[in-house]
């Protein structure tokens, strides 16, 4: 597939016909700049799994996306799936308890039409997902205005079953991404800045609206990309770890997921002699 260049006119009438989010289902074109990364979405326990028995079907606890899909959905199931004892661990160390009646306002900032997950570019980490073997995983909840993290961590018993044990809140700094972090955060609330650090050629890659079999790869302009790119996460925004590592990486892969479809876009992030960048998306 020859690498084209994709003009404003071109790339606007791709992501108006994109605005449901798309996945590649062909063969998918590797830049030397920025090699593109095959999406894994999870596979997701349907509504009549939910609906046998108990409500649950626990093969779903096999995979952590499967289970936190039934946990996000199901009050009951997500009592019964949390330590007794669980406590909330402040950012000055100070420790409180948590009503697992509450339990469900927590995880608002979940119920959006999408989550995100931050990769690095190690090519283990895009597998992490499907490993049934995976005992620890958490989902953080970063706000990118109050510069928070709130990671309620998770782990699977001997048995084989998923429960949430603790909720920890730290600051960005606390984090081992925050150089990545204090960077997004002003990304995301500050045009100018944005501006300044979004690359004057950005690779794209995406499904041709012809033929969803065909990738479209090419680059377009900062300018171009200003006028129409205006569905970066911002505010409250998602992380499900399942044991990725950030110390001293130099890209970072922010995958949005749509919770509708399990279908993907991804924002793609380097850092170089002028810090992080922004300079890929994927669809």
């Amino acid at each position: 597939m020859n690498r084209i260049h994709i003009s404003l006119g071109v790339f606007f009438c791709l992501v108006t016909m994109s605005s449901c989010l798309h996945s590649n289902k062909g063969t998918t074109e590797t830049t030397d700049s920025l090699p593109v990364r095959q999406i894994h979405n999870p596979i997701l326990v349907t509504d009549e799994q939910l609906e046998k028995e108990n409500g649950y079907d626990e093969r779903g606890d096999e995979l952590f996306d499967d289970f936190l899909y039934a946990f996000l959905h199901d009050s009951v199931f997500q009592r019964n799936r949390t330590e007794s004892d669980i406590k909330e661990i402040m950012p000055d160390g100070s420790v409180r308890k948590i009503d697992v009646l509450s339990l469900d306002t927590l995880f608002n900032f979940m119920n959006g039409e999408y989550t995100t997950s931050i990769y690095n570019n190690d090519e283990h980490d895009k597998y992490l997902n499907e490993d049934t073997a995976l005992a620890l995983a958490s989902v953080e909840k970063i706000d990118l205005v109050q510069r928070t993290v709130t990671s309620f961590a998770f782990a699977r018993s001997n048995s084989g079953i998923w429960k949430l044990h603790s909720i920890q809140n730290n600051a960005f700094n606390d984090s081992d991404l925050s150089d990545f972090l204090n960077f997004y955060s002003q990304f995301t609330i500050n045009a100018l800045f944005r501006a300044k650090y979004t690359s004057n050629k950005i690779h794209i890659s995406m499904m041709a609206p012809d033929d969803d079999s065909q990738t479209i790869d090419g680059f377009i302009n900062r300018e171009q990309w200003n006028a129409i790119g205006n569905n970066i996460p911002d505010g409250v925004i998602s992380n499900i770890r399942y044991g990725q590592k950030y110390n001293g990486t130099r890209k970072i892969l922010l995958e949005k997921t749509s919770l509708g479809n399990g279908m993907s876009e991804t924002f793609v992030f380097v850092k170089g002699r002028r810090g992080w960048e922004f300079v890929g998306y994927e669809n």
